[in-house]
């Protein structure tokens, strides 16, 4: 597989290219594994699929999930507010695992809790980065990332093919 970035980069920087890889491969791979996890959590507690709606949005906010609106930011009370759990993103995500009561048989294990938490340390860490990331950051960086992906359900060897995967550019 080849990922393909639609902007300028400095070709043959490996600097750059391990940041690209966080930034545009794993980090949007630890969005979507939390968005599964949130729905995984929502169907074992409300014994209902997440609708995906600004219905479902709407009910969310007023009801069980209200806490978590009254301290979101503008931007993020219009993704709530939307009830499409795949806009939202990594900080939102990690904020509503963390904090939202699912009730006992839907809350996250001791486990799930700490891996989100670590996964939030790291992304936070990360986007206080320039926009490059030397060699051996970059390896400790995915090795620890992919760990927690796996603990919480993802693929390793999907995460191992994904990081020998090439970069290019579209100029």
């Amino acid at each position: 597989m080849l990922i393909t970035l639609r902007y300028r980069m400095a070709p043959r920087n490996p600097d750059k290219i391990n940041y690209i890889k966080l930034k545009y491969v794993l980090i949007p791979r630890a969005n979507i594994t939390l968005r599964k996890l949130f729905r995984k959590k929502w169907l074992t507690a409300h014994k209902s699929a997440w609708s995906e709606t600004n219905v479902q949005g709407q009910q969310f906010i007023e009801g069980s999930g209200k806490d978590l609106f009254l301290t979101a930011s503008r931007r993020r009370k219009k993704l709530l507010r939307s009830g499409r759990v795949d806009l939202w993103d990594f900080q939102l995500l990690s904020t509503i695992l963390l904090k939202f009561e699912f009730g006992k048989v839907g809350n996250l294990t001791k486990q799930e809790k700490k891996a989100v938490e670590n996964l939030a340390v790291i992304h936070f860490d990360f986007r206080m980065n320039s926009n490059e990331i030397n060699c051996k950051e970059f390896d400790v960086a995915w090795n620890n990332i992919a760990e927690i992906l796996v603990k919480l359900g993802d693929s390793s060897d999907a995460l191992k093919a994904l990081k020998l995967n090439k970069v290019r550019t579209i100029e």
